[in-house]
C-alpha cells in the first residue's frame, strides 16, 4: 500500500499491463489502493467492495474501452459507453440511449465508470457500490470474456 491523494479522495488505482496477443484481454495488471483509505475502508466493511471495483478495472473495465472503440464523446460534456452486451442490458433495466460515464473534469473517474448521478450504488461508478449489476458484466463481455 501506497500514499496516492490522502484521506478520502481517489481510493485505488488499476490497470491492466499486459494483454495477450490473440484476444487482447489482460495477462496480469497492477492495483493500488491509497494507504491512507485502508483502514477507513476497512472498518467500514468497504475494503472488498473496492477491491472488487478494482479488479475490474485490471480485467479491463474502463481501463480498455479507449483502444476497443467503445467510447462515444470522449472528453466532452456527455461521454457514453458503445458496447452493445451493457447497452442492451442498459435498455432492459429502462435506460435510454446510451450509458452515461463519469463526466466529471479533472477527475480520474471520467470515462471509466458508469455516471455516479445516473447509476448510482453500482459497483463500477466513481463511488463503488455493492451492487455488481447485469450492467457491468454485459461490459465485461463486449471486452470478449464469457460472462
Amino acid at each position: 500500500m501506497l500514499p496516492i491523494d490522502g484521506p478520502g479522495q481517489v481510493l485505488g488505482l488499476a490497470s491492466p499491463c499486459v494483454l495477450r496477443q490473440w484476444s487482447q484481454l489482460p495477462v496480469y495488471g497492477f492495483m493500488q489502493l491509497d494507504r491512507d483509505d485502508l483502514e477507513t475502508l476497512e472498518a467500514a466493511g468497504q475494503l472488498e467492495t473496492v477491491l472488487l471495483h478494482e479488479i475490474a478495472h485490471v480485467l479491463g473495465f474502463g481501463s480498455l474501452w479507449q483502444q476497443r472503440h467503445l467510447l462515444a464523446g470522449l472528453g466532452s460534456a456527455d461521454p457514453r459507453y458503445l458496447g452493445q452486451r451493457a447497452n442492451e442490458q442498459f435498455s432492459q433495466l429502462g435506460g435510454l440511449g446510451l450509458i452515461p460515464l463519469e463526466n466529471s473534469e479533472g477527475s480520474l473517474s471520467r470515462n471509466v465508470h458508469w455516471r455516479s448521478v445516473d447509476l448510482g450504488g453500482e459497483l463500477m461508478t466513481g463511488s463503488p457500490g455493492q451492487a455488481l449489476s447485469l450492467l457491468s458484466l454485459a461490459a465485461l463481455a463486449d471486452l470478449g470474456y464469457q460472462v
